[in-house]
C-alpha cells in the first residue's frame, strides 16, 4: 500500500460555518491554508494556488 506524502485527514476549526447554496459548498478562505496552499485576498478577489514541489 502506498502511503500519502501528507496526511490530509485533519479537523479544522472554522470561524464561520460551511455553507451549501444550490448544491455548491462554500468554505471560509482560512480552510485552505493548512493544506499548504498559497492564499491571497486582495480587493475582494481570492486566489488559492496549490504549492507544488518535487523531490
Amino acid at each position: 500500500m502506498i502511503e500519502p506524502a501528507y496526511d490530509m485527514l485533519k479537523e479544522i476549526d472554522s470561524i464561520r460555518p460551511v455553507q451549501n447554496q444550490k448544491g455548491i459548498t462554500y468554505v471560509p478562505v482560512p480552510f485552505f491554508v493548512p493544506f499548504f496552499n498559497d492564499v491571497v485576498v486582495n480587493d475582494g478577489n481570492v486566489s488559492i494556488s496549490a504549492q507544488v514541489s518535487t523531490i
